[in-house]
């Protein structure tokens, strides 16, 4: 667009197109984020791949197929589809017992998330037929995970855990890329050069220019005169507006 044929409103109108083409260009780029897949750890009752489902939205790991160190703070949480007897007693009393039992404790020392499939607690199949005193002391076993943080859910609650977390990271991700676009924007009108007059000519502008600045800040109605229009033109000088 030539600046030079164009009075101040139609220069505002330009600038304010120009200015919502480059908004509907970020919004574009940042509904189609990439996002990286968080990874998930998970602990079979058996070899069942319980996770399976959620794999397109996860990196899932099992714990039985990690041969090396098991690096904790690669994982978003941890997904147990069940717990034995044994080690809901031992975890609960801090008691390292197997690589599963260490790997848990691992998780709340950390402070990381953990939840625990209703369906897998295997005590809580003796409700109907155990003494009530034993069954009673193993659900405060029970109590204690909760204490620590420990959720237990039901299989069909891990949905709603998928979308939350898928959700979160595809925030996260797009508040970080406004927030540098922020940052930029509010750097580069910063160094910017304020021209407090409201009337913008071609010799003021060409000493700014000439003293080393090579955008400018503009109050709202200024006003630039069709020299000045030319040369912004000619040597590409950013023009911001209050």
């Amino acid at each position: 667009m030539d600046l030079s044929s164009i009075n101040s409103k139609e220069l505002i109108e330009y600038i304010a197109k120009e200015v919502i083409k480059q908004i509907k260009s970020i919004e574009n780029k940042e509904a189609t984020v990439e996002v990286e897949k968080d990874k998930i750890l998970a602990i079979p009752i058996s070899n069942n791949k319980f996770l399976e489902n959620y794999e397109d939205h996860f990196q899932i790991d099992y714990i039985n197929d990690i041969k090396e160190d098991i690096d904790i703070n690669s994982y978003k949480c941890l997904v147990l589809e069940g717990i034995c007897i044994q080690r809901l007693v031992s975890i609960s009393m801090g008691l390292t017992g197997d690589k599963i039992s260490s790997t848990v404790i691992d998780f709340i020392l950390q402070d990381k998330k953990i939840y625990i499939l209703n369906e897998g607690v295997e005590y809580r199949q003796y409700k109907n037929t155990s003494n009530i005193s034993f069954y009673n002391m193993l659900k405060s076993y029970e109590d204690k995970l909760k204490g620590f943080g420990i959720d237990f859910i039901n299989k069909l609650d891990l949905k709603s855990i998928s979308k939350n977390m898928c959700q979160d990271r595809l925030v996260n991700s797009i508040d970080n890329q406004i927030e540098e676009r922020d940052i930029q924007k509010t750097s580069k009108r910063n160094l910017a050069y304020k021209i407090e007059s409201k009337i913008l000519t071609e010799g003021n502008l060409r000493k700014i220019h000439q003293e080393g600045h090579t955008s400018i800040l503009l109050q709202k109605k200024a006003i630039i005169t069709p020299l000045a229009k030319d040369y912004i033109k000619s040597n590409g000088i950013d023009v911001l507006i209050e």
